[in-house]
């Protein structure tokens, strides 16, 4: 399962970030999070289909892409280029 994200993101444009893939959490009527999420954790599957849904048809782009866990895989078998983190740093990876 993949790790909820509470990070602070480029909300004000100036590092160019649009768009964030992650495991989100529910927050409460008060502003505290519930302990919930409203929708799958973004990992395995759900993890490959959001970023394809974000990307549009594969055949538009080439698509890199890096992982390093299990939970990554699917999102590395749908790429051009795939690397995963290993203990000497980043590899080439493939389903094999």
């Amino acid at each position: 399962m993949s790790k909820p994200i509470v990070a602070a993101f480029d909300f004000d444009g100036t590092l160019g970030v649009t768009d964030v893939l992650a495991t989100r959490l529910s927050v409460g009527a008060d502003g505290r999070l519930t302990g919930e999420m409203p929708e799958p954790s973004c990992d395995s599957a759900a993890k490959r289909e959001r970023l394809l849904a974000l990307l549009g048809p594969r055949e538009g782009y080439e698509l890199h892409a890096y992982g390093d866990s299990p939970g990554d895989h699917e999102m590395l078998a749908a790429a051009d280029h795939a690397w995963m983190r290993g203990p000497g740093g980043f590899v080439h990876w493939s389903p094999d």
